[in-house]
């Protein structure tokens, strides 16, 4: 009994666990990596993503009241990383760097 209890778990640590899935948007446009170049920032390797992770987090933390984040926002996201009206770059916030961009509506 106690051997197949081992066999067991050690098939449980053989398997590769990824949470975080991600959908690519693009890469920035030109003018964000000048606006980065401007405060020495590097975004030529830069991908823009959204992640499960981002997702559930906008859900459970913004998805309710008057002004709520449905699903159906995340289609807009492509569109307002393409033209925001306003665009904030190179936060750091808990040790990793940001881009905000909002779209007026």
């Amino acid at each position: 009994m106690n051997e197949l209890l081992k066999l067991e778990e050690s098939r449980c640590y053989e398997k590769q666990v990824n949470p975080f899935q991600k959908s690519t948007i693009g890469k920035p446009k030109k003018w964000l990596r000048e606006a980065a170049e401007e405060i020495r920032l590097d975004y030529s390797e830069l991908s823009h993503e959204v992640t499960n992770h981002f997702k559930n987090h906008v859900i459970n933390r913004h998805g309710q009241g008057a002004l709520s984040i449905t699903e159906q926002n995340f289609e807009k996201i492509p569109s307002i990383e393409r033209s925001p009206d306003l665009a904030i770059i190179g936060i750091i916030r808990k040790r990793a760097l940001i881009n905000v961009y909002v779209k007026m509506e």
